[in-house]
């Protein structure tokens, strides 16, 4: 039986690769707003915030390019939003994201949502979302499929909720082989207890009916904590060695883009 063929799959110019390599500024409001929040520092570190600004631009370009719609008028989901940094910054670039998370930290972390005027959808389920299914047009995730209870189930649902050939962005997904978190379970730290492997990621998004369109590895050195010179030259040293070279072996995350297939 031939591979099913999806419209879109040819139809976006949007290069990953020219997205990563711009330069792009942390936002004044983060270093105005969050200067008195410890949590949040790594939002006002040029390291830190970089993945965070290029990886929202190549969502909003690659959403507008593949539905040939303006942000607007797309209905995008934040799936765990966390403090609101990736919502605040979508908001920027014209969504008007739906934000949704577990609600287990103090209303400070909600700041960012509370700027952007983006109310926060509580859920209280394991895997479960409160929304209709063919409903959202882009789906993000930003460092939460390692988090939840059934990694299966919750693709299944982000399926649910997409529309035919929907985007699912998925990002920071910790990677088996990376040296960070090497140390870190080395050091007792297991907030990363589930890591993946490009196998193992393929073969979940199989069984959950996605079709891959890309997937990358990123991160050879730690980013939050330490503020690097020349942060722009940096990142792009950093990307060039996940992309060219044997060290990519040892990065920290591994991420892709997928979409709904409409022919399951």
């Amino acid at each position: 039986m031939p591979e099913p063929t999806l419209p879109r799959l040819a139809g976006s110019d949007v290069s990953r690769r020219d997205i990563f390599r711009r330069r792009l500024s942390v936002p004044e409001t983060f270093h105005r707003e969050l200067a008195h929040l410890p949590s949040h520092q790594f939002l006002r570190n040029p390291s830190g915030c970089a993945p965070y600004l290029y990886l929202v631009e190549y969502v909003a370009q690659m959403s507008q390019s593949w539905w040939a719609q303006p942000a607007s008028e797309l209905a995008l989901f934040d799936w765990g939003c966390g403090k609101g940094q990736v919502s605040y910054l979508l908001g920027k670039h014209g969504f008007t994201p739906t934000c949704a998370d577990v609600v287990d930290g103090p209303p400070e972390d909600r700041r960012l949502l509370d700027l952007a005027g983006f109310p926060m959808v509580a859920l209280d389920h394991p895997y479960e979302l409160p929304f209709p299914s063919d409903h959202f047009h882009t789906v993000v995730s930003f460092g939460v499929l390692e988090h939840v209870p059934d990694d299966r189930a919750s693709l299944k649902e982000i399926y649910r909720v997409l529309k035919p050939e929907g985007l699912f962005f998925c990002f920071n997904l910790p990677r088996m082989g990376s040296w960070i978190m090497w140390m870190a379970h080395g050091m007792g730290n297991h907030y990363h207890d589930r890591l993946y492997t490009s196998r193992g990621t393929r073969s979940l998004l199989e069984k959950a009916n996605f079709t891959l369109i890309d997937m990358w590895r990123r991160q050879l050195f730690p980013k939050n904590r330490v503020r690097y010179p020349f942060p722009h030259l940096f990142e792009r040293l950093d990307q060039w060695l996940c992309e060219r070279t044997p060290l990519r072996y040892l990065s920290t995350s591994l991420e892709f883009v997928a979409c709904k297939d409409p022919s399951s």
